[in-house]
């Protein structure tokens, strides 16, 4: 008979506890994923349709020594090295304030103009240690497939610091940074073309 039996509701088990050396173990494995994260090589592509000729958008990426006019943070740019047929940067460099960080650096350079295939690259690779482990750029300038007049750009930014500070700090602000710098390079565009219009 089940008259006189109660039937449980519910079944209650211990959960097995975590000892003291497990959930050390496991903070451990959790700061050292975080570490190798912020030690890696930190890679971002943008693109943009920019309201100017790509020969226009290629001259403000490689006229490095003119940064300074309109790149927020840079307080100075400059050109160590042209190249003697091309009179194209080879080898060239920045000087970023922001806040407390100032920062000079210096990279090699790769300009490529192919007019007959409207492709133009821009490369830049650090050569100052003292900062970056890695610092490459890369700008590739094409023809708006749709759109007459009007280029279509893209930048890959990689770069990893010797600092796990910077690199910490970098990975908070580095996408808004490469987009304002992008920005400020589209405006520049198209602004240096609206002028030669009115010329």
């Amino acid at each position: 008979m089940l008259l006189g039996r109660r039937i449980p509701l519910y079944t209650y088990r211990s959960l097995p506890t975590i000892s003291h050396n497990s959930r050390r173990s496991l903070f451990k494995y959790v700061l050292e994923k975080e570490k190798e994260r912020l030690q890696a090589v930190q890679k971002y592509t943008l693109l943009k349709t920019v309201n100017a000729l790509p020969t226009q958008v290629y001259d403000v990426v490689s006229e490095i020594d003119r940064y300074k006019e309109f790149i927020p943070y840079c307080v100075d740019s400059f050109i160590d090295k042209r190249d003697s047929k091309t009179g194209q940067p080879t080898e060239a460099g920045l000087r970023i304030g922001f806040k407390k960080y100032d920062e000079k650096f210096s990279c090699d350079v790769v300009c490529l103009s192919q007019p007959d295939k409207q492709y133009y690259t821009v490369e830049a690779s650090s050569i100052s240690h003292n900062l970056f482990q890695t610092l490459s750029t890369k700008w590739s300038i094409i023809p708006h497939p749709r759109k007459p007049h009007v280029s279509q750009v893209e930048l890959v930014l990689k770069f990893q610091f010797h600092s796990l500070l910077y690199n910490s700090v970098s990975s908070i602000f580095a996408d808004n940074v490469t987009k304002l710098a992008m920005g400020a390079f589209a405006q520049r565009a198209e602004e240096l073309a609206a002028l030669r219009e009115l010329n």
